[in-house]
């Protein structure tokens, strides 16, 4: 059974590694030894497992193992730079095993590598960000234009008489069917508008009238 056992850590991704109640890595398995970063088990037996991770994941590692030796199952993730030089993300279980009295004897320390999920996650909010930006950009440009209108209407109604039609005056939906009530208003909008020019500016030619904007809406 305990032959078992170690093929199917030896078989395993993870890192996997039995820590003493020191601290002290005492066995690990071929992949975590590449996990790590290290040619060999000598580079890592013996050695605290607290010493291959940065110090700001001390406290986390040092919770867990204190937890653990406990007999709770604690979890926690962490960046840290191996041996090799290699930064990588680890997603890490640390659980008790016991003797046959029940006591706790040792830490077993599973790393997943999580490095590749972090760094699409890290992708995934940044594209966020960007099309967050620009749906604020685009929102202050509609806003502007708006307000662009809107301004462009008063001036236009404080220059030609309160009697402007509605689709002049004000910012309007556009519609693909003119609606003939409002092409009337308009037209006779601008004959009024004409009459008040000079006469030597009146009887302008019907294709230089301004084109009612409910056609070009």
């Amino acid at each position: 059974m305990r032959d078992r056992y170690h093929q199917i850590v030896s078989l395993s991704r993870d890192c996997i590694k039995e820590i003493d109640l020191d601290g002290r890595i005492t066995s690990v398995n071929v992949n975590g030894l590449a996990g790590i970063g290290a040619s060999s088990a000598d580079h890592v037996i013996a050695r605290p497992w607290r010493e291959l991770w940065p110090s700001e994941a001390a406290e986390m590692v040092d919770a867990a193992m204190a937890e653990s030796a406990k007999g709770t199952v604690q979890e926690f993730e962490a960046s840290c730079v191996n041996l090799a030089g290699v930064r990588q993300t680890w997603h890490v279980v640390t659980s008790p095993l016991f003797d046959e009295q029940g006591k706790v004897e040792a830490i077993q320390a599973v790393s997943k590598n999580v490095s590749d999920r972090r760094a699409l996650e890290a992708d995934f909010h940044t594209l966020d960000s960007i099309l967050a930006a620009e749906r604020a950009l685009s929102t202050s440009a509609m806003m502007l234009a708006r307000a662009r209108e809107t301004s462009l209407a008063t001036e236009l109604h404080s220059l030609r008489g309160s009697d402007i039609p509605p689709s002049l005056s004000s910012p309007s939906v556009w519609s693909p069917i003119p609606d003939p009530e409002e092409i009337g208003r308009e037209e006779a909008f601008f004959r009024r508008a004409d009459h008040r020019l000079p006469a030597r500016s009146r009887g302008r030619h019907a294709d230089q009238r301004p084109v009612p904007t409910a056609w070009l809406q």
